[in-house]
């Protein structure tokens, strides 16, 4: 009973290759002498600039005007230096990049995949690429429920919530412009779109979103700032700066309590270094794929119960049926040999919080965890600071124990998946049995994402494969159109599927106030609401529009204040 340890090892000769995969260097081809090309108004071809950001006597510390700087930043190649970067503080700056420079970089990116048959970057580079045109800032941010004063948007962030006090982690690309003197300021905008993105399921818990991703995915959040939106990434619970709370992957709630605080954060930083006069407002993109995918569904529905409709979500590889086709479909992988090195563990690492490793959960010490074998090994595993990204021989070195276990799943988990397996059930935890899985069932049931896409009352564009035996096509509710079907595994249909979704997406250029009204300096005085001084109390995320409000609210859901000088206490219901 249970996967065969021969599995394992059967597949251990694709470990390097994984290993390589995982910090491939997207090398650009343009040459050094056509550095600081921007991209013409007319057509999508470069011509050579001489308007170069780093011929400013007062440059900026932080400013990325060279292609191969910004390549050495973005490129991934080794973990220890990238963990030497998340020295950063939080709030501190990370880049500045011009918008000519993020151009020059990103054409050769999507050129390329054009080139290989993924048309829609070419229909990017035609009809985006034009349209790019601000300079973008790059920050950590941090923030907690509990920081954020957010303690009433149950269940995200009710004061039981796991990780409800503990700082999470993310980062923020701001469009932005860059002064004479080597500052900069927020656009002079009076309103700004969001650009969530949730990225992959990840090993790596001590490192950023920024360190342990795909440099490839990374690209459209850049572009999403220099159109003019508020572009953020979010760590998670369990990793970056919340790194000594158990990772968290695929549980609902969690979600919520790692993306609020920060879109908070962000959405407070805003107003006040505008001085009032630009704000985001409610219409917000949700991004992402594998876990992200996941992840992206999960905080819209945040977002619509705390009263705010999503304006559109994007999930590409999304493991939706947590209940049962997410783990069936791994199950079916092993039997039929498909399954490998990384689909094991990335299948353990969903269950490491359904192991009694974290509360919040309805199996947490029911006798009915995900996983089998000693639980402390488990999150020894998965809480590992040097472990390359990866590299299945240093797990089998260091963590032999739980990686030569016959089988990953316990027994509760493993019968009843693969018992449904046997009897074509699409629905095995319909007829669970009280004291053996009913509780686990229960906690898969909580984070089963498919009620919010049957059921979802906005657009939600789906990208999946057929050949993914990772997350398997099954995960699509019947009935739910799939936008962009693939043939490719789960990894290879990553970059593809963001492509295609990418390019779907109607985003909204900001309305640029005349340069004649335009204060942009960082804490500039004028426009509405710099002297507001109200609080106020509704069921939405609170949004201070007075660059001088300080005063704390609670609420239950997305906390605003509307009149931006009033000085009126409201309460209002969702």
């Amino acid at each position: 009973m249970g996967f065969q340890s021969s599995i394992i090892f059967r597949l251990v000769a694709t470990a390097a290759l994984l290993a390589s995969t995982n910090a491939q260097d997207y090398e650009s081809t343009t040459s050094k002498s056509t550095r600081g090309t921007i991209l013409e108004d007319e057509g999508n071809m470069f011509s050579t600039s001489t308007k170069y950001i780093g011929d400013k006597t007062n440059k900026h510390p932080y400013i990325i005007d060279d292609l191969d700087e910004l390549k050495k930043i973005i490129v991934a190649s080794d973990l220890n230096q990238h963990r030497d970067l998340m020295q950063v503080a939080c709030g501190q700056t990370m880049n500045i990049i011009t918008a000519d420079m993020l151009a020059a970089l990103s054409y050769d990116t999507f050129a390329n995949m054009n080139a290989s048959g993924l048309e829609e970057a070419g229909d990017i580079i035609e009809n985006f690429f034009p349209k790019l045109e601000f300079d973008i800032e790059m920050r950590k941010v941090c923030a907690s429920c509990q920081s954020e004063d957010l303690d009433m948007l149950d269940p995200y962030c009710d004061p039981s919530a796991y990780g409800y006090d503990v700082t999470h982690s993310g980062y923020v690309f701001l469009p932005v412009n860059i002064n004479d003197d080597g500052s900069t300021s927020i656009i002079d905008a009076s309103k700004l779109q969001t650009w969530a993105y949730f990225r992959p399921l990840s090993r790596s818990h001590s490192d950023s979103i920024l360190l342990n991703t795909d440099p490839s995915l990374i690209v459209f959040n850049l572009l999403a700032a220099s159109y003019g939106l508020v572009a953020m990434g979010f760590d998670m619970t369990g990793y970056g700066d919340s790194s000594t709370l158990v990772p968290s992957p695929l549980i609902r709630v969690s979600v919520g309590t790692a993306m609020l605080p920060i879109y908070h954060n962000v959405k407070r930083m805003i107003e006040e270094e505008s001085g009032g006069r630009t704000e985001m407002n409610d219409e917000i993109f949700f991004y992402g794929y594998s876990e992200g995918g996941y992840s992206s569904i999960a905080a819209a529905d945040a977002f619509e119960k705390l009263g705010i409709k999503p304006q559109y979500v994007f999930a590409g590889g999304a493991p939706i049926k947590t209940s049962s086709w997410t783990v069936m479909g791994l199950l079916r992988s092993v039997r039929l040999g498909k399954a490998t090195p990384d689909s094991l563990l990335n299948g353990a690492l969903s269950g490491l919080p359904l192991s009694s490793t974290r509360p919040g959960v309805a199996n947490f010490m029911q006798g009915q965890d995900a996983l089998a074998g000693n639980r402390s090994l488990w999150l020894e595993l998965f809480t590992d600071d040097e472990i390359p990204r990866g590299d299945l021989n240093y797990l089998l070195e260091n963590h032999g124990e739980v990686i030569n276990l016959q089988s990953f799943f316990s027994d509760a988990m493993f019968d009843l998946f693969s018992n449904a397996l046997n009897e074509n059930d699409d629905n095995p935890c319909a007829t669970a049995t009280i004291g053996v899985n009913d509780k686990l069932c229960e906690a898969l049931k909580d984070q089963d994402l498919t009620d919010i896409v049957v059921n979802a009352d906005y657009d939600i564009d789906l990208c999946h494969s057929t050949a993914d035996n990772l997350v398997v096509i099954e995960n699509i509710p019947e009935g739910i159109p799939i936008k962009y079907t693939l043939n490719t595994d789960h990894g290879t249909s990553a970059l593809p599927c963001l492509v295609k979704l990418f390019n779907g997406a109607e985003l909204k250029k900001p309305k640029m106030r005349k340069a004649k009204n335009a204060k942009s300096s960082k804490g500039s005085k004028g426009g509405k609401g710099t002297k507001s001084e109200k609080s106020s109390k509704s069921k939405g995320l609170k949004s201070e529009k007075g660059a001088k409000s300080e005063k704390s609210s609670k609420s239950k859901g997305l906390k605003s204040e509307k009149g931006a000088k009033s000085e009126k206490s409201s309460k209002a219901k969702n």
